[in-house]
């Protein structure tokens, strides 16, 4: 179980990373590549993740509430149970 709260990400490549359960609540990840990334049950609460990328991730069950993800690519990702209710903002 990785605690990585408030961690600085930007452009950081994160690909196949094995992160389930991990917290990464207020994590600044613009621009990070978290492809074919397992963030099972993953906390990305109030994260910023405008640009990144997730393509072919497993998200099942993780939470992006009052996440930032604008222009965030989520192509062929596991979203099941995904939870962003809370203020969260995709564009």
């Amino acid at each position: 179980l990785a605690m990585l709260e408030d961690v600085e990400l930007t452009g950081a490549s994160l690909r196949r990373a094995r992160l389930a359960r991990a917290k990464l609540v207020r994590a600044r990840a613009e621009r990070a590549c978290f492809d074919e990334a397992d963030l099972t049950r993953c906390d990305l609460a109030q994260a910023r993740l405008a640009r990144a990328s997730f393509l072919r991730a497993r998200l099942e069950s993780a939470s992006l509430e009052g996440a930032v993800a604008e222009h965030a690519a989520f192509d062929d990702a596991d979203l099941t149970k995904l939870r962003a209710s809370e203020g969260a903002r995709f564009t």
